[in-house]
């Protein structure tokens, strides 16, 4: 069972993300609100496992809210909902620690599929997004050091990207801190979001 907090100001949106999500056995609502600051007290209010947010708020937009719940919950998905494909927009809210950007035109089941990815640790972007961050691509990575990056951002686990790639699991470790120091974070969830905001790495989509 996935627990939603869905933050959107518009009433009909949430209503009708609501609806759909009460006919799935393995989603619940258990918080929403119509700003950020509502959204930071019903995530500090209740146990969920992944905030669904419009990008646009009234009082403040996602890239706020988002580093907000970084600090508050650090290891909690946030999947951003817009309008808008702005590449500088996409970039700055993976930068800050999102797991996720759809687009509002999405169809049911690519929100389903981002939901699904999302909530088991991987990272999700809206295929048009992804096309525009992956043609930023930077070089100076390992191919090894970049096949871990793509399996990362697919939700994989240590031991698996260890067994994927024929290397210990020791080695795996290395690799990754040494992604840490070279990207600048310190954990697997802003690793897997800062590769996709720079272009680093395919959308598992793709």
């Amino acid at each position: 069972m996935v627990r939603l907090v869905l933050i959107d100001d518009h009433n009909l949106f949430r209503e009708g993300l609501k609806a759909m999500f009460q006919s799935r056995p393995d989603l619940s609502v258990v918080g929403e609100a119509e700003n950020a600051l509502g959204g930071l007290e019903a995530v500090e209010r209740v146990a969920c496992d992944l905030v669904l947010a419009d990008y646009s708020l009234p009082d403040h937009e996602a890239p706020w809210l988002v580093g907000r719940l970084r600090q508050l919950r650090p290891q909690l998905p946030v999947l951003v909902l817009s309008q808008n494909t702005d590449y500088e927009r996409v970039r700055q809210v993976l930068s800050l620690g999102a797991s996720g950007y759809l687009v509002k035109t999405a169809q049911r089941e690519e929100l389903l599929q981002a939901i699904s990815l999302v909530a088991g640790g991987g990272i999700y972007l809206h295929p048009a997004v992804a096309r525009a961050l992956t043609a930023q691509a930077s070089d100076g990575l390992s191919e090894r050091e970049r096949a871990i990056l793509q399996m990362l951002v697919a939700g994989r686990s240590n031991p698996l990207i260890a067994a994927s790639l024929h290397v210990s699991l020791g080695t795996v470790k290395a690799d990754l801190q040494s992604l840490f120091q070279k990207l600048g974070v310190k954990d697997r969830t802003h690793l897997a979001a800062v590769a996709l905001a720079r272009g680093l790495v395919r959308s598992p989509d793709d």
